[in-house]
């Protein structure tokens, strides 16, 4: 019988503490608990000018657990990572290929899923980026279609399935967090805020939740923690110095395993994005028994919170927000209850590490079951052009391709001309040194 194998794909970065890989650690460690083979292949930014795995979160814990990983320049074209993917695919023989949100990783379906092997794409979230990987990974040509697209939350799940064929099915299975023993209590002293997460402008809006914070920090008995690493840290840590007022703290980027015991420190989860998937960060902190409080996003975390009921919805980042704190600094009574309602519902509805990741070794275990690839070569010859679509104008990445053949061949030739005009041409020779 064939082991039961499967090749991952992920992107990683140093201070990258994006949610998708904190939910890759813990994926790996049931998926091979429950003896599974698995090859982490990574799109790494700058590995040139870092260590690899030291400075890379994701790639420093796999290598703690002794895990087997690949990595390759993210900044390559998008055809020599594809047929980076696939001879890594031959080599180790999978029953299973999670290319995830990659594009080379879903790209490489053309030839994977004619092979006979499953090919699951995974849905993260519903931002621009990801509705492109639909229109091209799921609605787009046939041949570049996954067997299996995954999506995190209800709300993905109904635009994936508005777009999917028959032959590709999608699957609801969030990424679910742990339950921890410990959890957040207050009937006394501050009402502490926390804000954990990347440090960036889009979506997050960073600097303006930092400010936030601070004009809250301002209430009598409220402080306020940030959390997190990324592009905008100046600016975070800028607007604390000047509007902080010492009630307001960074403390820097903090390891995944400490991040639910930093939670149980505080007592409401600040969240208030422009948009999200179903963020990890803020079911740690449901599950830890934090109150959250959020922007409204559109609808999108509403089957995570309910105003009133699982946690606080506020209408902007200024004296909505401030209210809504206020008002629960001022009755420890609702913040109890609602502490209590956040944590039964990540309980309740399905959203704890166990019940996901069951789900994710059940979908797995079916699908190497059907699996008939053997290993055979997937790509002949190595040609240089594979057959992709234009690139989809809301994928950056996907615009980093290789120049056609007529382009790339009279480079060549030009080259090769230029080296034979500095070897035999009079005076094409550099001049002698004095």
């Amino acid at each position: 019988m064939t082991a039961e194998r499967v090749i991952i794909c992920t992107f990683d970065a140093p201070g990258f503490t994006g949610g998708p890989n904190t939910w890759l650690r813990r994926w790996y460690d049931v998926v091979t608990a429950h003896g599974f083979e698995v090859l982490t292949l990574a799109f790494v930014f700058e590995p040139h000018r870092y260590r690899i795995p030291e400075d890379y979160p994701l790639l420093a814990a796999l290598a703690d657990r002794g895990a087997r990983f690949e990595t390759f320049p993210y900044w390559e074209t998008v055809e020599k990572k594809i047929r980076w993917l696939l001879s890594h695919i031959e080599a180790f023989r999978p029953t299973v290929f999670v290319p995830n949100f990659t594009i080379a990783g879903l790209y490489a379906a053309a030839w994977t899923r004619p092979a006979g092997l499953p090919t699951i794409g995974i849905l993260h979230s519903d931002d621009a980026h990801y509705r492109a990987l639909l229109d091209v990974f799921v609605a787009g040509q046939p041949r570049f279609r996954a067997t299996d697209v995954v999506a995190v939350s209800r709300h993905i799940t109904q635009i994936a399935q508005a777009q999917a064929t028959p032959e590709t099915a999608v699957h609801r299975i969030p990424c679910g967090v742990p339950l921890p023993a410990t959890v957040s209590g207050w009937t006394q002293g501050p009402l502490r805020l926390l804000y954990v997460g990347r440090l960036q402008e889009e979506a997050k809006r960073i600097s303006d939740v930092t400010r936030a914070l601070c004009r809250a920090a301002q209430l009598p008995n409220v402080t306020a923690t940030i959390a997190g690493d990324g592009q905008a840290r100046a600016s975070v840590e800028s607007i604390i110095s000047r509007e902080g007022h010492g009630r307001v703290q960074y403390v820097g980027l903090v390891d995944n395993a400490r991040i639910q015991a930093l939670m149980a420190e505080h007592h409401m989860f600040v969240l208030l994005s422009d948009y999200e998937g179903l963020p990890i960060a803020l079911m740690e902190a449901m599950a830890t028994g934090l109150v959250p409080i959020c922007t409204p996003m559109g609808g999108r975390i509403n089957e995570l919170v309910t105003d009133g009921i699982t946690g606080c919805i506020v209408a902007d980042r200024g004296e909505g927000f401030v209210a809504a704190v206020r008002q629960l600094a001022a009755r420890p009574e609702d913040w109890a209850r609602l502490s209590r309602q956040a944590r039964q519902h990540i309980v309740a509805s399905g959203y704890d590490s166990e019940t996901c990741l069951r789900q994710w070794v059940d979908l797995l275990t079916r699908r190497s079951r059907e699996a008939t690839y053997w290993g055979q070569p997937l790509l002949h010859h190595r040609r240089r052009q594979l057959g992709l679509p234009a690139p989809h104008p809301d994928l950056e990445e996907d615009r980093w391709r290789e120049p056609p053949p007529l382009v790339y061949y009279s480079r060549v030739a030009r080259a090769k001309l230029r080296a034979v005009a500095r070897r035999w041409l009079p005076g094409s020779q550099p001049a002698a040194p004095r």
